[in-house]
């Protein structure tokens, strides 16, 4: 996948975003490390990054206008805000795939469109300014720490 492939991607799978909330593309990467593209979207009160990784997949990270595309400090990964929200485990990619690797990609970009869209609101109303990110950060932390702790234990033998 090139950028422009992963830009359409995202125009198809998150329209939301361009049209309710007036996202733009203000940054991309061609390849800033050898199998990853970031791609940088920004409203007059949010940013959003997108990572694709190469046989990883695609992960979409929520910042307030500060934040730095190029940086990693003070996003929040929105799969796991979801699942935070939802008060679900964390969603972990299949281990193996069933399907050829860019089918697998557009279904889950395009699922994980799906959810966001239906809590957009929710979601940008935790990240308004730094005082409101303080209130829930702490808890989120928390339970990311507490999922990951218990997918470690229910993957060990024993």
């Amino acid at each position: 996948m090139n950028t422009n492939e992963l830009i359409r991607l995202i125009q198809a799978s998150y329209k939301f975003l361009f049209t309710k909330y007036r996202f733009r593309i203000t940054f991309k990467s061609e390849r800033q490390h050898p199998f990853q593209i970031r791609v940088g979207l920004e409203s007059d009160l949010r940013r959003i990054k997108l990572l694709f990784i190469q046989e990883w997949g695609i992960s979409l990270f929520i910042g307030t206008p500060d934040k730095s595309f190029a940086k990693e400090e003070g996003w929040s990964n929105c799969e796991r805000l979801l699942d935070f929200v939802l008060k679900r485990p964390l969603r972990w990619p299949p281990m193996k795939l069933n399907m050829p690797y860019s089918k697998y990609l557009i279904e889950d970009i395009t699922h994980n469109g799906r959810e966001f869209e239906n809590l957009s609101d929710q979601i940008f109303s935790m990240f308004v300014d730094e005082s409101t990110i303080e209130k829930w950060k702490p808890s989120f932390e928390n339970y990311v720490r507490q999922e990951i702790q218990r997918k470690y234990k229910s993957s060990r033998p024993g």
